[in-house]
């Protein structure tokens, strides 16, 4: 009995851009364009999380959840506050939905 296609295993390393490409692409998100917002907001970290006067939030693209945020990404994406640190696959899949649906706004560029 066949066991069918082995799992891809995606590798990504904190701090290695170039790692976040192939899940990047995947998602429909242009890397080239999303690697240097990736970089000002986390230094390429999944992990990132900032508390201030003005953030909450954090993961690769800095998703916010403070104030008129607090219920933004969940609405859009389904992604709440507790999901965003290291998954990876749901802050690309989030970070697609919000470019695609409304470009760059989220991020300042």
């Amino acid at each position: 009995m066949s066991e069918g296609p082995a799992a891809v295993v995606v590798e990504w390393t904190a701090g290695d851009c170039d790692s976040f490409a192939e899940e990047a692409a995947a998602a429909g998100l242009p890397w080239g364009t999303f690697k240097p917002i990736a970089w000002r907001e986390s230094g390429c970290n999944p992990n990132v999380w900032v508390v201030d006067s003005d953030d909450n939030g954090g993961g690769l693209f800095g998703f916010n959840f403070k104030g008129s945020m607090l219920n933004y990404w969940n609405n859009l994406c389904g992604m709440s506050i507790n999901e965003v640190k290291g998954n990876v696959p749901l802050q690309m899949e989030c970070a697609a939905e919000q470019y695609h649906r409304y470009g760059l706004s989220a991020w300042r560029t």
